[in-house]
């Protein structure tokens, strides 16, 4: 999986699922912001929930452009049992997490911490959710957490079960990014708690954490291949393959590759 390569034909494939990821995303924010009621706790957009469409048609998208272009790489293909286990371990993480991890382990551990400091006045910076400066800085910083706890994910033992289901798959293939697992929700919350110390509010945080999953489900494709500067300081497909070859630990940030390359573990597809 390090070393692949494109033919022509496969190479046009990866231009036209590249377009169909960033009219996916449009229709998904159009769909939660004009269609969609918010989320009656925080008032925030429902994108996971819009988002669905988009997973199935992305899908469907890149299983026809293998077909067509007569794909040869084995795990850049799709095999329908595989790509079922996926998909229904993500509905089922996403059932059990609407509950677990969102409102209960995620949610409701993190308003705790953040309202306890705020009350005694030990946040570091204040960041009120409406303000367009407070995203990013929240969007910025849940990376870094992020990064810290996929790490950690892959080299503490104890932690592995949970988010090995996710790199348990045959194929490499966007419905491998649905694979993921119940027991992966019941331990990464921890490490965003430091986020709650640093003020940045509850509804940003669930704001962010919608918008980082969402950004990691495109990069699960061989389709897609170099994207020039790009990767100097995003996540990229070519960045995710080398993540999910089981000889390499490497490439962890979900959004922002610039976090492996300064913590050194970076690994070029070369």
């Amino acid at each position: 999986m390090v070393n692949v390569v494109f033919k022509n034909e496969e190479r046009g494939a990866g231009r036209v699922l590249l377009g169909g990821v960033v009219a996916g995303a449009a229709l998904c924010w159009w769909v939660a912001s004009e269609h969609l009621p918010r989320d009656e706790e925080t008032g925030n957009l429902q994108l996971i929930v819009a988002a669905f469409p988009m997973f199935v048609g992305l899908i469907l998208l890149e299983w026809v452009l293998t077909v067509v272009t007569g794909f040869k790489h084995k795990a850049g293909r799709y095999n329908f049992i595989d790509a079922w286990s996926s998909i229904s371990a993500g509905m089922t993480q996403q059932v059990f997490g609407k509950i677990l991890s969102t409102h209960l382990l995620k949610l409701i551990p993190y308003q705790m911490v953040f309202t306890y400091l705020q009350s005694e006045g030990y946040h570091a910076v204040s960041l009120p959710p409406q303000h367009w400066s407070s995203f990013w800085i929240a969007f910025i910083l849940y990376d870094l957490m992020y990064y810290w706890g996929h790490r950690a994910s892959h080299e503490i033992s104890f932690l592995w079960p949970g988010h090995g289901v996710h790199h348990s798959s045959d194929n490499y293939n966007l419905s491998t990014a649905l694979r993921q697992s119940v027991w992966q929700d019941l331990t990464i919350w921890l490490w965003y708690l430091p986020l709650a110390a640093l003020g940045v509010h509850p509804h940003s945080f669930i704001l962010v954490s919608q918008v980082n999953t969402l950004y990691q489900f495109w990069v699960h494709t061989c389709l897609i291949r170099r994207l020039g500067w790009l990767e100097w300081v995003f996540v990229t497909p070519a960045h995710h393959r080398i993540h999910h070859d089981r000889r390499l630990h490497k490439n962890f940030a979900g959004v922002f590759v610039l976090y492996d390359r300064l913590f050194g573990s970076f690994v070029d597809e070369g």
